[in-house]
């Protein structure tokens, strides 16, 4: 008779317990990606709306010195 049998049960219950957890933490560590990552997009969408504004008109600005010269 094999007495490793009720060892290996019980690790195997933990491993699935442990597993588990870890399968949680990664989706807590998904849904804060999300959050972080919606804020972020946020605060930095007026910033490169304005670096897009502010790129323009050195566009035109050059374009318009290349013509007179």
């Amino acid at each position: 008779m094999n007495t490793n049998v009720p060892v290996l049960s019980s690790v195997l219950i933990h491993l699935k317990d442990v597993l588990s957890h870890l399968d949680i933490l990664k989706q807590n560590f998904e849904q804060l990606g999300s959050v972080v990552g919606g804020a972020l997009i946020n605060a930095f969408k007026p910033l490169v709306q304005a670096l897009n504004s502010v790129m323009g008109k050195l566009i035109a600005f050059a374009e318009t010195v290349s013509n007179a010269l």
